[in-house]
């Protein structure tokens, strides 16, 4: 069932697409993967810490292994929201294979100091 929220979501869409335009979701497109690749060797340069491709470039959500951290999704995600960041979704209720893994995800409001400031408090949790 279609409610007013779901209706009034894909007209905001709608009006967003047409005024970015074909040149303009590539431009954002692009942003946004290199944004990720940004992130992931951010992230990779953390010891305890790996970024996980399990196909190709993914367009803007990377999965983050922390099995060699020492330290739970959960006390990860606590110690990120005690410093005003909202952490990756763990991914072990999905797929147990990825049990020490979580999802993370990069928008086009996300700038480099977001990006960098994830990073840093990483280091520091992990």
């Amino acid at each position: 069932m279609i409610g007013s929220a779901s209706i009034g979501a894909g007209i905001a869409s709608a009006a967003h697409l047409s005024l970015l335009g074909p040149a303009g979701m590539r431009e954002l497109g692009e942003a946004l993967r290199a944004r990720l690749r940004y992130l992931s060797e951010r992230l990779d340069a953390i010891d305890g810490v790996s970024t996980r491709r399990l196909w190709g470039w993914p367009f803007k959500e990377l999965v983050v292994d922390f099995s060699a951290s020492g330290r739970t999704i959960d006390q990860i995600n606590r110690a990120l929201l005690e410093r005003g960041i909202f952490g990756g979704r763990s991914l072990e209720p999905d797929f147990s294979e990825l049990a020490d893994c979580a999802l993370y995800s990069v928008t086009e409001l996300h700038t480099r100091e977001d990006l960098d400031r994830l990073g840093a408090t990483l280091e520091e949790i992990v």
